[in-house]
């Protein structure tokens, strides 16, 4: 269960997520306030039936933040939490338990994909062939595998960023040496970093002391 609390001191269990939560929270846009009593307003159109006749009315829907937070967390929930494959199993009847003989995964398998799986109910699993599933193990390969995901990377609007982070025009020569795939990604992070409020110059990182150096260097705090 998550928890919300405004002095960290002090914290409440939030509501689970339910669907109309997530409708409702998904007209909201913008950053959170804070607060969880805050009341987004939203307008949109409804049909009225009068008698015979049906016409379009605005209504102002108003969404509070608790909602919106409880529906971004349980988004993110089924978007990243993974489990190690072996550590539930299913039983023939549908339920599903601990399996309480799981000490952990090798170091063979540790290193798979396939050794894991998305923590929430099957998506993908359901769209599977009979011949796709005849090497899976109904006990254990029963939600989605990381293998085949496809991870979704947005372009970030250069627009959105300070002039001191936003990457330059002209084309960065690719890293080189150790260390270089490391580093090869500074810019595109920290341009997600900061559209997203987690990064700014004043939190700025230590440039690597690698070759790749020139790769951090357009968004280096001076």
């Amino acid at each position: 269960m998550a928890r919300s609390g405004l002095n960290c001191m002090e914290w409440s269990l939030l509501p689970p997520a339910t669907e109309e939560m997530t409708v409702q929270a998904a007209v909201v846009k913008g950053r959170f306030m804070g607060d969880p009593s805050h009341e987004y307003e939203h307008t949109e159109l409804q049909k009225v039936n009068e008698g015979d006749k049906v016409f379009e009315e605005e209504v102002v829907v108003q969404v509070k933040e608790e909602t919106r937070l409880v529906s971004v967390i349980d988004q993110i929930d089924k978007a990243v939490a993974v489990i190690p494959r072996g550590a539930l199993f299913k039983t023939p009847f549908g339920p599903v338990h601990v399996n309480r003989t799981f000490e952990g995964l090798s170091l063979s398998e540790a290193k798979k994909l396939s050794s894991y799986f998305h923590f929430r109910e099957p998506v993908e699993l359901k769209n599977k062939t009979l011949l796709e599933k005849a090497d899976l193990d109904p006990s254990l390969d029963f939600m989605d595998s990381l293998e085949h995901d496809i991870p979704k990377v947005e372009p970030c609007p250069r627009a959105w960023l300070p002039k001191a982070l936003a990457p330059q025009p002209q084309a960065l020569p690719p890293p080189q040496g150790p260390g270089a795939s490391r580093w090869s990604e500074a810019v595109p992070w920290w341009c997600c970093a900061a559209c997203s409020g987690q990064a700014s110059p004043s939190t700025m990182l230590p440039a690597p002391r690698t070759v790749a150096t020139s790769t951090w260097a357009p968004v280096r705090r001076t």
